[in-house]
């Protein structure tokens, strides 16, 4: 896997990479303000050290590189993603970008990574002409795959979705082909602090989509397959959307907080949104899963 990610570079958390643009939607405004009230989850003298670390793997990598190898690797990339736009954010109303490649550069790693859509924020942010981008990885049909700072806006024939550059598509995908065919998505969203250790993780987000069958059906299937638990209703705001059906929450084993319920389509049909974190990264992120569940819409 040895790839050329552009030239090297040194990350001056001076000079902003790639804070987020406040768009004029409503739903761009709320997600730019969720990531720049959160409190950076690298110290300031970590984030060069760990860019560069990664850096460094992936020039030593020669062959294939597994889906279980990349994973640390990717989320490790996303972590010092969301401390550069938190540290180089002058204040909460006026996000930036300046004339520094460094974003362009760490996003162009990304597509390497395989994160969906990475090369288009790339590609939006380069500065120098001469510099070589990947070119982006994009879902096949009938998925498409489109930026417009700062959202990426993902849609299918039947329904679509917006969620910030800085979260992390890593699965989109119809599987099988046909008309009993069954959309799966899978968006990481910010790193959180974690209540129990000194140590971050991000939230996950799931999209389960299906043109047959009643979403009672989707949700109880899709319950079953993931092991979540029911422990009664959930807490915190109401989602934004509805009417919701199946809405319950749980603590899997492992001690990951799960939230899952299903939006039935307008004919038949349905889909399924899972939540889930770890204690503390959950409750720093649900708002942003609540925003993304009100940029939902069927087509």
């Amino acid at each position: 896997m040895r790839q050329r990610v552009g030239r090297p570079v040194v990350l001056l958390l001076g000079l902003a990479c790639c804070g987020a643009v406040v768009g004029d939607e409503a739903s761009a405004q709320e997600y730019s303000r969720a990531v720049l009230e959160t409190s950076a989850v690298l110290p300031r003298d970590s984030v060069g050290v760990l860019y560069a670390g990664i850096r460094q793997w992936m020039s030593q990598q020669t062959g294939g590189v597994s889906p279980e190898m990349l994973a640390p690797v990717r989320e490790d990339l996303y972590r010092v993603i969301q401390s550069v736009v938190l540290y180089t954010t002058v204040d909460l109303e006026t996000p930036h970008l300046t004339g520094s490649d460094n974003g362009a550069e760490m996003f162009n790693v990304a597509t390497y990574l395989g994160v969906y859509g990475a090369g288009l924020v790339a590609a939006d942010l380069v500065q120098d002409p001469t510099m070589e981008l990947a070119p982006a990885l994009l879902p096949e049909p009938p998925f498409e795959l489109n930026y417009e700072r700062p959202l990426f806006h993902l849609a299918s024939e039947a329904y679509s979705v917006s969620f910030p550059y800085y979260f992390m598509p890593w699965v989109i995908q119809r599987s099988p082909p046909g008309d009993g065919s069954l959309d799966v998505v899978i968006v990481s969203t910010l790193h959180g602090r974690h209540v129990s250790a000194p140590r971050t993780s991000q939230g996950t987000i799931m999209l389960v989509a299906s043109p047959m069958g009643s979403a009672t059906d989707l949700a109880a299937q899709w319950r079953g397959n993931l092991g979540v638990p029911d422990v009664g209703p959930c807490g915190g705001p109401d989602w934004p959307v509805g009417p919701v059906v199946s809405h319950v929450c749980g603590m899997t084993a492992q001690g990951v907080q799960v939230e899952m319920g299903a939006l039935a389509a307008p004919e038949e049909g349905g889909a399924v949104f899972v939540y889930s974190g770890l204690e503390g990264t959950y409750e720093a992120n649900r708002p942003h899963f609540l925003t993304f569940l009100e940029t939902f819409s069927w087509r």
